[in-house]
């Protein structure tokens, strides 16, 4: 432990989240951070403050990023009665030299927590940088250190899709990922994006999730006819149920699937054409849907229901011949 003895001035950096549908989180709107320029301004606006020290080129620190944005969210909106307790703050200390010397910040990613009526610096001790370690450590050194609540995302597999489904008086929107998809490794964390979506929504539709590598079947995938990951399948109280991207050949063009998209989608609900999705009245009519508009040729066609990733610059170059590549296959394997 240490004393703070010297102060500078501070800026503080606040987004402003755009108010679509509901009052969706962006990151923004709690990322706090500050620069050598006004120190004491930013650090007296809470009686403590967890600062994470970074830099641009420490791979460490992008690991750490997902964590950082999670507890941000948990604590930068919540206030005691006698207001703002602790605060989640961040300076990029290889370019911010005076924070740097008066923190004694040697290494990338460092963490200390100050108390800014003490001016006593707590150096973060613990072996991981995890969410759920730092939340311990917060509740061990600051008093009333409460994270925030959030209506964390329910994660579904075949043992409670229907009943969840069917347990909504209101809509229930359910996004189909895998974990290694882009933009979606950290989709159980408070500071992704749909879980920030989900929880600040205002209306009265019900969030879920399903991880198609943890489901133990592939039931749940085949019966929708997902072949494209991540997709959305909105499902209303009347039993009929609309997908998008469900369909969706090239990954490459679809895996994005970000706020504005899903914002896009539940303002268009009642909409039926194929940019906001299409609405079937059962599973019988999706698979018919799917056996009327395409025929289904052998090796030459991946079914509904199984994701194959496929080569799209070979075939965006017209270079692809599906018969050759077969055949080619079939000697190798000596078929």
């Amino acid at each position: 432990m240490m004393h703070f003895f010297s102060w500078i001035f501070v800026s503080v950096v606040l987004g402003h989240a755009a108010l679509v549908l509901s009052k969706s989180i962006q990151n923004g709107e709690y990322i706090i951070e500050f620069d050598d320029s006004s120190i004491e301004q930013s650090l007296s606006k809470a009686k403590f403050s967890l600062i994470y020290f970074y830099s641009d080129t420490c791979k460490y620190c992008r690991q750490f990023e997902p964590d950082f944005e999670s507890l941000s969210v948990l604590y930068n909106n919540v206030t005691t009665d006698n207001g703002k307790n602790l605060q989640i703050i961040k300076t990029n200390a290889k370019k911010n030299s005076r924070l740097s010397e008066l923190f004694s910040i040697r290494r990338y990613p460092t963490l200390k927590l100050l108390n800014f009526e003490t001016k006593e610096i707590i150096d973060y001790d613990r072996t991981n940088r995890d969410i759920d370690t730092v939340i311990d450590f917060l509740a061990s050194m600051v008093p009333d250190a409460v994270p925030g609540n959030y209506n964390k995302v329910k994660e579904l597999d075949e043992s409670n899709f229907d009943d969840f489904i069917s347990g909504s008086s209101s809509g229930v929107m359910v996004v189909f990922t895998m974990s290694y998809v882009n933009g979606w490794n950290h989709y159980d964390m408070p500071g992704h994006y749909f879980q920030k979506f989900a929880s600040s929504s205002e209306s009265d539709v019900q969030f879920g999730i399903v991880d198609a590598e943890k489901v133990s079947t592939g039931e749940l995938v085949s019966k929708y006819q997902i072949s494209n990951f991540p997709s959305i399948i909105y499902f209303a109280n009347d039993g009929k149920f609309k997908t998008y991207k469900t369909r969706a050949s090239n990954h490459l063009d679809t895996e994005a699937l970000k706020e504005p998209e899903i914002t896009e989608f539940l303002l268009n609900l009642d909409s039926q054409d194929e940019i906001y999705g299409t609405w079937f009245n059962s599973i019988a009519d999706l698979e018919a849907s799917y056996e009327n508009s395409v025929e289904y040729d052998g090796f030459k066609q991946h079914r509904a229901g199984f994701n194959v990733r496929q080569n799209a610059k070979k075939e965006k170059e017209g270079s692809a011949d599906v018969d050759e590549e077969y055949n080619d296959l079939l000697e190798h394997i000596e078929l």
